[in-house]
């Protein structure tokens, strides 16, 4: 899984363990604590992770997908929060171009594609105002 390769760079302090939605377990160890221990609940979550992580995060965690094992929310935080001021500038600029790549990806809305949208939304039939 692409996310997991990623951590291996990401993960400079504290200990992160992952268990993905098939039960597997993967260690990240970093210089200190904090010593989380995270369940990923489906299969989806792990490919928006690399997507979109912090994003991601906070959602999973909300909606239930994610759930922390080991460790509490506050220390979830300063880990993240740690761990992105360790990340080195190449990997900062190959994590923004994405994140670009994929916002335009989402946002892309080409005429014929308005229209379409437009069509479905305000192209109502008679039978609806009687």
């Amino acid at each position: 899984m692409l996310i997991f390769k990623f951590l291996k760079q990401f993960v400079k302090y504290g200990t992160l363990t992952l268990i993905d939605s098939r039960g597997k377990s993967f260690t990240f160890v970093g210089t200190s604590a904090p010593k989380l221990t995270l369940c990923l609940h489906s299969k989806s979550i792990e490919h928006r992770l690399f997507l979109a992580p912090m994003l991601t995060l906070g959602e999973g965690y909300m909606d239930g997908d994610i759930t922390i094992k080991e460790g509490d929310i506050y220390q979830l935080l300063l880990f993240c929060a740690k761990n992105d001021n360790c990340t080195s500038g190449l990997l900062k600029t190959l994590i923004s171009r994405l994140t670009i790549l994929r916002n335009f990806y989402h946002r892309y809305n080409p005429i014929h594609k308005s229209r379409k949208n437009v069509a479905h939304h305000y192209d109502l039939s008679e039978s609806l105002y009687r």
